[in-house]
């Protein structure tokens, strides 16, 4: 069940991320042919209103995308590391006990060679 949720969660974080880089590529398409570097620079930093200024009010839509799909992506890497150490400690716990005894190595027993010289 963990397993299905993981699976769920990496999927949510694949489609956030697409829509996050979908949205940075509408935003610097957005701004003047000179400028789009530095609108480049602006969302990598977080300044949204100099994004904004720069891409003009029609970029504000794609700003909320961004941002949205930004922070679901995180969200959904943070929940499914947790779900993942939940995973590795269900997978833990549900091993078998083993008997101690197999465990161990076996100690070779010294035997004194018959060809000793105090025979």
């Amino acid at each position: 069940m963990l397993g299905i949720v993981l699976l769920v969660l990496v999927l949510v974080a694949v489609v956030a991320w697409n829509i996050a880089v979908i949205a940075a590529f509408r935003i610097a398409k957005l701004a003047p042919a000179g400028r789009r570097l530095d609108t480049w620079f602006a969302l990598g930093w977080w300044r949204l209103a100099k994004v904004r200024e720069l891409a003009g009010d029609a970029a504000l839509p794609y700003i909320k995308r961004y941002v949205q799909a930004f922070l679901a992506f995180f969200a959904a890497v943070f929940v499914a590391l947790i779900v993942a150490a939940l995973v590795a400690v269900a997978a833990q716990n549900s091993t078998p006990v083993q008997d101690q005894s197999a465990l161990r190595l076996p100690v070779p027993i010294h035997t004194p060679n018959s060809s000793s010289l105090e025979s």
